[in-house]
C-alpha cells in the first residue's frame, strides 16, 4: 500500500515518535542491535506491513513488544513511520 507521502510536519512528528518508542529497542538511528533489526532505510512496503501485521496480531514472534508499539499507533500514523523510515541512511 503505497500511502501519499507525509508533508514535513507529519515527517517532523514521525521522528518524535521515533525518539520515544522505537530507539528503545531499535538504538539512535533505527541502526538496530544484536536480533533487533535495523531499520533505518527499510523500505516503504515493507514497514507498512510489518507495522499493520503487528497491530492486527498477524505476527506473534516478538515478546509481545511490537504488538504493544503498534496497537497504538493509527492507520495513519503507520504510513507516516513507513515513509519517515524509508528515509533514514
Amino acid at each position: 500500500m503505497a500511502g501519499s507521502m507525509p508533508t514535513t510536519r507529519r515527517l517532523v512528528k514521525c521522528s518524535k515518535i521515533e525518539e520515544v518508542l522505537c530507539t528503545m529497542c531499535h538504538l539512535g538511528g533505527l541502526k538496530g542491535q544484536n536480533e533487533i533489526p535495523r531499520l533505518a532505510n527499510q523500505h516503504y512496503d515493507y514497514t507498512f506491513k510489518q507495522l499493520t501485521d503487528f497491530k492486527a496480531r498477524n505476527r506473534t514472534n516478538d515478546a509481545g513488544n511490537m504488538t504493544s508499539v503498534a496497537k497504538t499507533l493509527s492507520d495513519e500514523d503507520i504510513i507516516n513511520i513507513s515513509h519517515y523510515i524509508a528515509t533514514l541512511d
